[in-house]
């Protein structure tokens, strides 16, 4: 049963009983509460888990409208020295670890645990933030969208559970050095882990990248679980991201064409998929062509909707004949059926015809992206494309889905020249608005 924490105060009022209540979950500001039942007060039970979560300093409400009579009701205000065995689930977002630990000391019975959003830092290190005391059961821990300067706190979350632990999801950046050993050591006492998933984003200007990729596609796996992973990594902003497969995680994919840094699993696996990536950038560098099967095997990888697609290098293998399949055979499988937008970087080597061979490739496209073009390719660009519409009409109604044609960049100084190219591209996409 879930309940909403402004419901509380009407709910559970002095003269009501909930004999047969054996689990609540509670929803309040930046945190979501799990309390289990037993024979008792149910608002003795309430306040004592709410007394806990203000020892964190979370936000929450009174459920009392009167001062208490009964001597056996306890006081809201006393969050001092609780030990509460009713709290089995709790999710907050924004979370410090001095305030998250204040929570821990008081849950012996917590099983479930999530931490969204958070920003870990090293105070800890200088408020006195002490762990050994702390002994959890865990069942479950997952961590979202977490900045830390050290896994460190991630180390002694998992120590404190790592005999009960049985799944466990984590997405962390980083701005300490990862390399196998590290998740090695973390994770492998964990020895009833069943389910396990992470995301590692590690940022650095220091340490050379390629010793840490290395070293995780060779040593980080253990014993009872060896999971294949994807190591991406950007000399721009000094980065590697380390993703277990199937990646249920949201991040910007880079990649080239082909030579993926992946460890231990065949690309064409079903599990090596990304249900959650959405923006795709493939710097084919080197010129390669992309064929048919390369692009299904993109939708087949690529799960997630409303996807970006976008190719340094849009050089189709054999477009004559993907046209005369895309146009003609209405049987054919759809093939980029979840790209929303489609960018075009450069037309070196690309032809207009081309274009129009992409657009029938994405039947859902709905966003054309050119404005990284010359001027001088819109021109050429454009009037090519109404040749191709006076060659083979059947391209018009092709183009009518596309709600949207990027021409210009915010920034960008508008020509009256160019202004008469926009009009030109309101006459081929029809129903798109063009800026």
């Amino acid at each position: 049963m879930f309940l909403d924490e402004n419901y509380l105060v009407y709910i559970f009022k002095t003269n009501w009983t909930f004999s047969k209540l054996r689990n609540l979950h509670i929803q309040g500001t930046r945190w979501t509460m799990g309390i289990r039942f037993e024979n008792g007060f149910c608002r003795n039970i309430l306040v004592t888990s709410l007394n806990v979560l203000r020892r964190g300093n979370l936000p929450t409400k009174s459920i009392f409208k009167v001062p208490l009579s009964n001597n056996n009701q306890i006081d809201e205000s006393d969050s001092n020295d609780i030990l509460c065995p009713y709290i089995n689930y709790l999710s907050t977002d924004q979370c410090s670890e001095t305030r998250l630990l204040r929570i821990l000391q008081c849950t012996p019975m917590l099983t479930h645990l999530k931490l969204c959003g958070n920003r870990w830092d090293q105070s800890s290190l200088y408020y006195g933030v002490l762990w050994d005391n702390i002994q959890l059961n865990l069942i479950e821990l997952i961590i979202e969208d977490m900045e830390t300067y050290s896994l460190d706190l991630l180390a002694r979350m998992l120590n404190t559970s790592n005999v009960s632990l049985r799944k466990c999801r984590v997405h962390i950046c980083n701005y300490d050095r990862i390399d196998g050993d590290t998740i090695k050591r973390m994770f492998q006492p964990c020895e009833q882990l069943k389910h396990f998933e992470f995301f590692f984003e590690y940022h650095s200007s220091i340490h050379d990248l390629d010793p840490s990729i290395e070293s995780i596609k060779n040593e980080w796996q253990f014993d009872s679980h060896h999971l294949s992973i994807y190591i991406q990594k950007n000399e721009v902003n000094r980065s590697i991201k380390i993703t277990s497969m199937p990646c249920h995680s949201s991040f910007i994919f880079i990649n080239n064409l082909y030579d993926w840094c992946v460890n231990e699993m065949d690309s064409h696996s079903n599990h090596f998929r990304f249900t959650n990536v959405n923006q795709i950038h493939i710097t084919n560098n080197v010129d390669q062509l992309i064929t048919l099967g390369y692009l299904y095997f993109l939708d087949r990888t690529f799960t997630a909707a409303y996807q970006t697609l976008q190719f340094d290098v849009c050089i189709l293998e054999s477009p004559e004949i993907l046209f005369d399949m895309l146009i003609e055979d209405t049987s054919m499988p759809p093939v980029l059926r979840r790209v929303h937008k489609f960018i075009i970087n450069s037309l070196d080597n690309f032809t207009p015809f081309m274009l129009c061979v992409w657009i029938l490739l994405m039947p859902n496209l709905e966003i054309l992206k050119i404005s990284n073009l010359r001027d001088f390719d819109k021109i050429i660009l454009v009037k090519e494309l109404f040749l191709e519409i006076n060659r083979d009409e059947r391209l018009k109604s092709k183009f009518e889905h596309i709600k949207e044609v990027v021409l210009f960049e915010k920034d960008d100084y508008i020509t009256p020249e160019m202004s008469d190219v926009a009009v030109k591209f309101q006459n081929i996409f029809i129903n798109a608005i063009i800026h």
